[in-house]
């Protein structure tokens, strides 16, 4: 019952954010014409083959053993390889598109923060599980 009020909570916060900015901009719109005229939103190549390699890489990672103990041994530790290999991807993808060295990584260190901090959010509203380790990996309860 907890975890269903907790979806609600978040969906309803969702739903009022959408519908503020939904007016925010038709009301931007109506003074200085269409606010979304000239954005072009792609995904390019380099965008779609960093995100298999980043999988395959946090895979391999996660595979790996020193001694007995796997490399990645904790749910902590994977979020932050994933969160560094997140930033160079987004880094690599913007840098491609013109888009300056120090400004792609600015932009690439919000993105994944920004997005972890939505996960975190789910996973305390018991929409999403928190371990984000196999089980296979290891097996020792994941860190609290």
């Amino acid at each position: 019952m907890r975890n269903r009020k907790g979806i609600v909570y978040v969906l309803v916060v969702l739903a009022v954010l959408a519908l503020v900015a939904t007016v925010a901009l038709a009301a931007e719109a109506v003074e200085n014409g269409d606010p979304w005229e000239g954005v072009l939103v792609t995904f390019g190549g380099v965008t779609l083959a960093w995100s298999g390699i980043q999988m395959g890489l946090l895979q391999l990672l996660k595979s790996i053993k020193v001694g007995d103990e796997p490399l990645l041994n904790s749910s902590g530790l994977i979020w932050l390889v994933n969160a560094m290999l997140g930033v160079v991807g987004l880094i690599i993808a913007a840098t491609q598109g013109g888009t300056p060295l120090l400004v792609a990584a600015i932009q690439a260190l919000i993105a994944v923060f920004a997005a972890s901090g939505e996960f975190e959010a789910l996973k305390k509203a018991g929409v999403v599980s928190g371990n984000s380790q196999s089980s296979s990996t290891s097996s020792s309860p994941p860190a609290a």
